[in-house]
């Protein structure tokens, strides 16, 4: 019992001393990224300009992440299927590729994953929680984010409504 009341005083002070949780928002430029996909080879944001792009930000070690793979995966699927779906980038921040590699094989997700260790994107975008979703526009504008797990496959769609 005082392990965990010291974990969750931990976490409060930790929470308090960063600075409050202010990504970017709705109608800003998406920050341009550049990180390494699981076969080790650049992705760059400017990559995917002209079609809409979902950038989740996620990892093994957190339980609200791996309940929404497999509606992230659904969602990534069906656009996968249409000449102008949107593209997903599925940006993990706690593992190591080894790791990421290992947990959607073992699951069969083909989301392309990118490693951010560093933690380069997620300065970028500001992420200090996760799951945390930026939906952005074939133009490279941010037109919706959704902080927290999706919690079906219908949510994911209904936000990928917003960059269509």
């Amino acid at each position: 019992m005082k392990k965990v009341f010291l974990s969750l005083v931990t976490l409060a002070l930790t929470a308090a001393a960063c600075s409050p949780f202010a990504p970017p928002t709705a109608g800003s430029e998406a920050p341009g990224i550049e990180l390494f996909d699981l076969n080790n080879q650049a992705v760059r944001l400017s990559d995917f300009l002209g079609r809409p792009v979902v950038i989740n930000f996620w990892g093994t070690q957190c339980p609200y992440c791996l309940d929404e793979m497999s509606a992230l995966e659904a969602a990534f699927r069906e656009e996968s299927a249409q000449t102008d779906g949107a593209a997903f980038l599925a940006v993990n921040v706690q593992d190591t590729a080894a790791g990421a590699r290992n947990f959607m094989n073992s699951n069969g997700y083909t989301l392309p994953v990118l490693m951010d260790a560093g933690s380069k994107a997620a300065q970028a975008y500001n992420v200090s929680a996760i799951p945390v979703t930026f939906f952005i526009d074939r133009t490279g504008i941010i037109r919706y984010v959704k902080l927290g797990a999706f919690l079906s496959v219908n949510e994911v769609s209904a936000a990928l409504n917003t960059i269509r």
